[in-house]
């Protein structure tokens, strides 16, 4: 609530014909489509945060971008054919953290991380 969403998708038919007249952006209500990763930031410019929320190829592009990571950790061996990209641990440090346990809504506990690129030097 509150901000614009942008999706980033290659297979928007509607899109896919903007695109091809030139148009980078569909604007429907608070959602916006863009067919790049690049025209999504620029849509969001001045927006103080922008939020990436997958698939794995778009994470993969935009973590080399990213300030701030948040990131469910969940407590489980689970199946699944997409997943986050690895990390270097060392380039990022938890600010916050809040465990929860497995309940009605969730199946398993997990925790909920903020991290915060760490920065060598001034305007890095």
């Amino acid at each position: 609530p509150g901000r614009t969403s942008v999706v980033i998708s290659r297979g928007q038919e509607t899109l896919a014909r903007r695109a091809s007249e030139g148009n980078t952006a569909l604007h429907s209500g608070s959602l916006v489509f863009a067919n790049s990763l690049e025209s999504a930031i620029q849509l969001a410019a001045g927006d103080e945060e922008v939020f990436v929320i997958g698939g794995a190829q778009i994470y993969e592009l935009a973590l080399p971008r990213a300030d701030r990571l948040y990131v469910t950790h969940v407590e489980a061996e689970v199946e699944g054919d997409t997943f986050f990209p690895a990390y270097d641990p060392a380039e990022w440090q938890r600010v916050e953290e809040t465990h929860h346990a497995a309940d009605t809504n969730n199946e398993f506990p997990h925790r909920f991380c903020i991290y915060d690129r760490i920065r060598t030097s001034p305007g890095e």
